[in-house]
This record gives C-alpha cells, sequence and structure tokens, in this order.
C-alpha cells in the first residue's frame, strides 16, 4: 500500500503547490476498431461511446499547462443461470457470473502556440499524452465440466492534442480538443483454471504494438479555475 500512498502524497503536494488549478469535465466521443489474430482466427471488434470525463489541470507559469484525466471507469457484474426443473428441484445446465473492470488515465503536457493575441479570448494549444489502460474480464461457470477463465488486457496510447479554447470569463472557460493517437501498445494475459493442464499452459500472453491505431476521440469540455 505504501507504494501506492507515496507518490499519490507526492502528487498531492506538487498539485498544492501549484498557483493556478483548474477542474474540467469532458464530454467525450470514442470510436475505435481493432483486431485480434489467433491462428487461423481474427476476433475483430468495433466500439463507439459517449461519455463524461473529469480532469485536473494545473500550470505555474503560461508556457505550459499539465492535465490528469479519468478517461474509462466502469464496474459491471452479469450473472446467468440456466436451470432444468427436476424431481429434486432446479438443476443448472448452463451460466456464469461475469465480472468486468475497465480503468484508464490520461496524462497531458499541454504548450501554448504563439498564433492569437494574449487579449484574445481563444488560445490554440497542443499537448502530448501518455494514456494507461487495464481491462479485466473474469467469467465463473456455475456448472463442474466448464472452467473459471480470465482476460487481462493492459494498454499504454501515446498521443498528440491540439486543442481550442475560449475563455468565457476571468474562471470559466471552454476545451475543445481531438486525440491523435500515434502508437499503442496492448499486452492481453489470458488464463483458464483448468487443473487438466500444466501451470505453464493455463496461461497465454500476447503483445501487440499498432503505429496510427484507428481509434478516434473528440472532447469537447468546460472547465473551472479555483
Amino acid at each position: 500500500m505504501k507504494y501506492l500512498i507515496v507518490p499519490l502524497l507526492c502528487f498531492a503536494s506538487c498539485v498544492q503547490a501549484q498557483t493556478n488549478v483548474s477542474l474540467k469535465l469532458y464530454s467525450q466521443f470514442t470510436h475505435a476498431e481493432s483486431s485480434r489474430v489467433s491462428g487461423t482466427v481474427t476476433d475483430s471488434t468495433v466500439r463507439s461511446n459517449l461519455s463524461l470525463s473529469p480532469a485536473l489541470s494545473w500550470y505555474s507559469n503560461n508556457a505550459y499547462t499539465q492535465e490528469i484525466a479519468l478517461t474509462h471507469f466502469t464496474f459491471n457484474r452479469n450473472d446467468e443461470v440456466s436451470t432444468v426443473e427436476t424431481s429434486n428441484g432446479s438443476l443448472p445446465v448452463a451460466g456464469a457470473v461475469t465480472n468486468t473492470m475497465d480503468f484508464g488515465l490520461r496524462y497531458e503536457f499541454i504548450g501554448n502556440l504563439p498564433v492569437l493575441k494574449k487579449e484574445n479570448n481563444f488560445s490554440l494549444r497542443i499537448g502530448g499524452a501518455v494514456s494507461p489502460r487495464v481491462s479485466v474480464v473474469a467469467v465463473n461457470p456455475v456448472i463442474s465440466n466448464s472452467f473459471p477463465t480470465r482476460e487481462s488486457v493492459y494498454a499504454t496510447t501515446i498521443a498528440l492534442v491540439p486543442r481550442v479554447a475560449y475563455n468565457l470569463n476571468d474562471q470559466w472557460f471552454l476545451d475543445l480538443n481531438t486525440v491523435v493517437n500515434v502508437v499503442d501498445f496492448t499486452s492481453v494475459v489470458s488464463r483458464i483454471e483448468n487443473l487438466a493442464l500444466g501451470v505453464s499452459d493455463r496461461v497465454t500472453k500476447e503483445g501487440q504494438v499498432s503505429l496510427f491505431p484507428k481509434m478516434w476521440e473528440l472532447r469537447f469540455g468546460i472547465g473551472f479555475k479555483i
């Protein structure tokens, strides 16, 4: 636990030391296309979703800004059971308890583009971002002839983020930006709890590096300077 608390305390002290802190809330639209090849089988996935993303940004001068945003946070539990009626009561014949978790952050270092005059309410900026993310799907069958499985996906994406900001007044401002993903590193670890298999055979690992992956993101946010 101390390995988690110490970095958080250091981060909090650094943010507190800054004199310019802002809170943001983004409405983000994300579209992603991905595929995984396993032998002769190719699994293709297309995702589109609209969600909210809270963020914290801070800066010590007018040259650059740093920002941390919560990009993904979901947890779902799904219980599915199929039963047949017998003389001894209900007998489960299929089904499973499925737990899914998705968590992601984005750290961004943002610089101002000296294109517009300082007295202009508009400002153009560009940032470099790193987005770590983890997704876990755990399936626990309710019948004994199936085995529990767990798939963990670890990904890190490096991106460029051009943006346009507009100051409504001294405290409130708008932020429109798009995320241009440059490279994506993904690792998938799959595990099946089949005791008939050797320990090494129960776990499979795959890795993939994608240049300019098919992932697009558009965000529109409103911010408040504390």
